[in-house]
């Protein structure tokens, strides 16, 4: 797991949005693996960054607004599978809520809100 949390002046390091440093991200990581990249919302650069780093991991990014901030979090994966079904989210966020203490199961609800997803499954694309 590699993650990315830089702003300068509330805005993204250039460098560390970069098409290169995104290709090195995921050479970075083994699979499985992930790069978690903290945005702020209203970066105007946002939509050209995110399209950076699904490029770099070949479609497969999940993106949700953050719970309490004005940012949004990108979970950029090496090696996930496919899909993940509703019900093995449901379930590894409430033992990780019960172990940590904090509000996974509403993480789930932002998966469900921001990215492609069926009825049964959250879709990670180019996984």
């Amino acid at each position: 797991m590699l993650v990315v949390d830089a702003f300068e002046d509330e805005l993204h390091v250039p460098k560390l949005a970069s098409s290169e440093f995104y290709d090195a991200a995921f050479l970075a990581v083994r699979e499985p693996g992930v790069v978690v990249v903290n945005f702020m919302n209203d970066d105007p650069k946002f939509d050209v960054n995110l399209q950076r780093l699904e490029r770099a991991f070949g479609g497969a990014v999940l993106a949700m607004p953050a719970l309490y901030d004005p940012n949004i979090l990108a979970f950029a994966f090496r090696g996930a599978p496919g899909s993940v079904s509703w019900t093995t989210l449901r379930s590894r966020a409430e033992k990780l809520e019960a172990r940590y203490a904090l509000p996974f199961t509403r993480y789930v609800s932002k998966l469900r809100a921001m990215n492609h997803c069926t009825p049964h499954a959250l879709e990670i694309h180019g996984a």
